[in-house]
């Protein structure tokens, strides 16, 4: 049996592997599972785990994350050749964030296989995934904190299950609170301003100055605010720059440029938005800003808010 599963969402991606892998083994104990990654990807090593058989089950369990990027021109036919001939005891699982349609074996998997697409969770669905992860973990947790954790990580499962782990450890016998979010959180993550920054690059500055207030509410430090524009624009002015080099993989930009894939894949829908002269132009001046709060010539909140409410893209410069 084939499957595809692709998407952003990656942690789903994980589950949804961990949770068939569990299944197998309350079947058969003895089923071998074996996972490729891209930066083990060998041709003969795949073709080994497609045709070598298990000494004490049939059943087997193959998941190949992120590795049909990884296949050569001239392995194609050959790992296609592999594919059509599997055996019924064993799954093959393909994961993969984007996926090129034009590429023979993606052409074969979504044909032949069970094809799954992971998005990224919007706020409602997201607001729910935290609440179930808390009760899986049980431990409730008000609305409060469920912001707080949603403004500080946005859709990043991985820091956000993280999170949850700690903060249920941290409130034994209590649901989770916004004080506790705000305790053991805030100084560990960076805070989440892509709203603030979306609404920020379009000019929307009514949005833009909501989003503010609501993260200086919340407990955020304007000048860790502005430490985040000034970090999140510098991505997004890599990425739109690579951007123009041609047609590259996400993956590559992130290993490039140190930049996590959450905020590659973000980036890289909205980079072809915005002007790349106008976003250096619009960097310049929030470091402008910085460094006239750090020297005393300007008042932290209110610099903040003449920045956001006044210099967005969709505003003049001059």
């Amino acid at each position: 049996m084939l499957y595809l599963f692709h998407g952003e969402n990656d942690f789903a991606i994980k589950q949804e592997v961990n949770q068939m892998r569990q299944s197998l083994l309350d079947k058969d104990p003895q089923a071998g599972y074996y996972k490729l990654s891209a930066a083990d990807y060998s041709f003969a090593g795949l073709r080994e785990l497609l045709t070598t058989a298990d000494l004490f089950s049939s059943s087997r369990l193959i998941c190949l994350d992120d590795c049909l990027q990884e296949i050569k021109a001239d392995e194609k036919e050959a790992v296609l050749k592999c594919l059509s001939g599997l055996p019924s005891s064993m799954q093959v699982i393909f994961c993969a964030g984007k996926i090129d349609k034009r590429c023979k074996i993606v052409k074969f998997l979504i044909s032949q296989a069970q094809v799954k697409v992971f998005d990224l969770l919007d706020k409602g669905r997201l607001v729910n995934w935290i609440k179930q992860r808390a009760q899986i973990k049980e431990v409730g947790i008000d609305d409060q904190a469920v912001h707080l954790l949603t403004t500080y990580y946005g859709s990043d499962l991985w820091s956000l299950d993280q999170e949850l782990d700690k903060l249920s450890s941290y409130q034994t016998g209590k649901p989770i609170s916004a004080e506790a979010v705000r305790k053991l959180c805030k100084s560990m993550a960076q805070p989440d301003l892509f709203g603030l920054i979306d609404a920020f690059l379009a000019g929307d500055k009514k949005k833009a100055l909501q989003l503010l207030h609501e993260n200086l509410i919340s407990g955020m430090y304007p000048l860790a605010i502005l430490k985040t524009l000034s970090t999140q624009l510098r991505q997004l002015i890599c990425i739109k720059d690579v951007s123009q080099e041609g047609r590259i993989d996400q993956s590559q930009i992130a290993k490039r440029f140190k930049i996590h894939p959450f905020v590659v894949r973000k980036f890289s829908a909205a980079s072809h938005k915005h002007d790349l002269s106008k976003l250096i132009s619009l960097y310049t001046k929030i470091a402008q800003v910085d460094l006239g709060i750090k020297w005393g010539d300007m008042e932290d909140v209110m610099a903040l808010e003449w920045l956001v409410g006044g210099l967005g893209l969709g505003s003049s410069f001059e």
